[in-house]
């Protein structure tokens, strides 16, 4: 021992013993990591020998004071920092370990919650058919997304994508949670809304349009409080909508472009905030009525002053009414029956009204109204002149009416009023008469068919004719030996009752000798000279009547036996082979040609009569030739006479 003041030593020194014990092996520990602030329970395991090491844990890898002499130690409730412990081991006699081992008690950061969008999507239009819906969640980088069902649920949905798409018919909470597939750590759960949008309700209310023909148009439909209305072209919405509202209550769609037949357009409800549409259309309907086609009607025309009845025929189909107007467009609608009676129209005048149809069901009116005339016409004036006939005897004759109205022509009729329509458009009537007789001449337009209210009356007469003279005496009947002589033959007729005058027929080769006249003032005698003579020559007389009838003939044959020379009787042949004969133009205004064809050469004497049988005309042409005559010849009916040698041929004429 030594005296710590004095250093003085003991004298005996005893001895000691110094125990040398071994240290024990370092403990084993392992890290342990948590996620955010919070105690980390560490572990350390003691080596197996010497039996009995315990554990104590130091902040510090050397020095230090344990914190706790225990297999476990848990770090502070409010840690934040990851930090690295010291575990070391000891032995019963207090021995530790030469070194001590690091235990890390790891503090990871937990995530930030991920930002979510939730979607919304408009309901199926079936009941209980889903639709698609994605969610989706934006977390850290390199981080995941973890979906769940619900804010316990402990098995995620999906662990990788940031999306979550699935079917749905209601709306439906997601769950998304950040995940850092490093540290394991994982956010709080956030909410992300699918929601599936109700539709609204089907559109109830709706107003059609009906157009007659090709036309635009516009329809209605009412939306809900909140809605408004989205056009479709058909039911099932295939294509994008024609037009779409913006405003609640009624909607219209008006056509730009016109249509020609019946169209549906489709009304679907739209949710203004949401644009869900409801799942049905209404139709709303344009229905294009068919335009009749106007009514067909003539014009009508009247003589004289007075109304007119028109009338009007609607088409077969569609069933309609007439309607008539006073004007093409416009106007004063007149009447709705299929006649109209027009007001009085004083003559030469029209009137025009116009008629149109319109359809009983539709009231559609035709596009346009057809103009239907209604005309007075003039009812023309008498004829302004006429020609009365008279003849000898029974026969033809031929009365004469003119007009000076412009386009109007004779009518001639049987009677006074009604009767028989004789002839028409003629300004002669030629008729065989036996007795006289009155015909009446009306005037008549062509163009309008108006006659004169009135006929004017031209009688045909019938003269009687005369008896013949009881005798015809002459102071030579053979006259050969007075032939181309000087001398002559004196004839003597006795005197009819009634005649005025008489007239003789002498050969073609004798001559009524100087004077001319009749011997005898009354023409019972005449003194005729032979130039030449004929086998057949005769002279005969007629008496002259009222109307200048020629009655029946006087005939006295003359001997003419030894002074003519014979002629011998040619083959017979027909005349119309040996001589034809044509007039024309006939009837005729002016004159008349005549042409002769003969197969004879010899000179033809034609001979023009009146109807009396008075010669007004005598000419001499050559045969196979023509000739004009008739230009000084009133208006009437004629016979003509073409005599060439023992051919004679008669025709008859008419002059206007």
């Amino acid at each position: 021992a030594r005296n710590t003041t004095t250093q003085c030593k003991s004298a005996i020194f005893k001895p000691v013993v110094v125990v040398v014990n071994p240290r024990p092996d370092a403990p084993t520990t392992a890290n342990l990591a948590r996620c955010g602030n919070g105690s980390v329970t560490l572990s350390a395991t003691a080596p197996a020998t010497p039996a009995g090491n315990t554990i104590a844990w130091y902040a510090a890898a050397t020095g230090g004071t344990a914190l706790v002499s225990t297999a476990t130690y848990a770090t502070s409730a409010t840690s934040s920092l990851t930090t690295t412990y010291y575990a070391e081991a000891k032995t019963t006699l207090g021995c530790a370990s030469t070194s001590r081992t690091a235990a890390v008690a790891i503090v990871n950061a937990i995530p930030s919650t991920p930002s979510t969008y939730g979607d919304s999507i408009c309901a199926a239009r079936t009941t209980g058919q889903t639709v698609s819906i994605t969610v989706s969640a934006v977390g850290n980088d390199n981080n995941y997304i973890k979906w769940y069902a619900s804010t316990t649920a402990t098995a995620a949905i999906d662990s990788i994508n940031n999306s979550l798409t699935r079917s749905l018919t209601a709306t439906t909470t997601y769950y998304a949670a950040d995940y850092n597939p490093v540290t394991g750590c994982i956010s709080s759960r956030v909410t992300a809304l699918a929601k599936v949008l109700a539709l609204p309700t089907a559109v109830t209310t709706v107003a059609n349009a009906a157009k007659c023909g090709t036309d635009t148009a516009r329809v209605t439909a009412t939306a809900t409080t909140g809605n408004t209305i989205n056009w479709y072209a058909d039911s099932l919405r295939t294509s994008t909508p024609i037009t779409s509202g913006s405003a609640t209550g009624v909607n219209t769609y008006a056509l730009t472009t016109p249509i020609s037949a019946t169209t549906t357009y489709w009304a679907a409800q739209r949710v203004l905030q949401n644009g869900c549409l409801s799942a049905a259309s209404k139709a709303a309907i344009v229905v294009i009525n068919a335009v009749p086609s106007a009514p067909a009607a003539n014009d009508v025309a009247r003589c004289g002053t007075g109304t007119v009845v028109l009338a009007a025929t609607l088409p077969t189909s569609p069933a309609g009414t007439v309607l008539w107007y006073s004007a093409a467009t416009g106007g004063t609608q007149l009447g709705t029956a299929a006649t109209q009676t027009t007001t009085s129209i004083t003559a030469p005048a029209t009137l025009t009204y116009y008629v149109a149809a319109v359809t009983t069901a539709t009231k559609c009116t035709s596009t346009v109204r057809r103009a239907v005339v209604a005309t007075a016409n003039e009812i023309p004036a008498l004829p302004s002149s006429t020609t009365p006939a008279s003849i000898c005897g029974p026969g033809v004759a031929s009365v004469v009416a003119t007009t000076t109205v412009n386009g109007g022509v004779i009518d001639w009729y049987s009677a006074a009023t009604a009767g028989t329509l004789l002839r028409r458009g003629s300004n002669n009537l030629d008729t065989a008469i036996t007795a006289t007789k009155t015909f009446y001449a009306g005037t008549r337009v062509t163009a309008t068919g108006c006659a004169s209210t009135t006929r004017s009356a031209v009688a045909a007469t019938v003269n009687t004719l005369l008896a013949a003279s009881a005798t015809l005496t002459a102071t030579v009947t053979n006259i050969c030996p007075i032939v181309n002589t000087a001398n002559t033959s004196r004839f003597t007729a006795k005197s009819v009752t009634g005649a005025t005058s008489y007239v003789w027929t002498i050969p073609t080769t004798a001559v009524i000798d100087s004077p001319a006249a009749p011997l005898a003032a009354n023409g019972l005698k005449i003194k005729v000279r032979f130039p030449a003579a004929g086998a057949n020559d005769s002279v005969y007389v007629q008496a002259i009547g009222a109307g200048g009838c020629a009655g029946a003939k006087k005939v006295l044959k003359l001997t003419t036996t030894n002074c003519v020379t014979p002629v011998f009787a040619k083959a017979a042949t027909s005349l119309s082979e040996s001589m034809n004969v044509k007039v024309f133009p006939n009837p005729s205004t002016s004159n008349f040609s005549l042409q002769l064809s003969s197969s004879e050469n010899e000179q033809a004497i034609v001979t023009v009569m009146d109807v009396q049988g008075r010669m007004v005309e005598k000419f001499i042409m050559s045969s196979n030739d023509k000739s004009t005559f008739g230009n000084k010849l009133n208006a009437g009916v004629y016979m003509v006479e073409i005599r060439e040698g023992d051919k004679v041929k008669t025709l008859r004429v008419v002059k206007y």
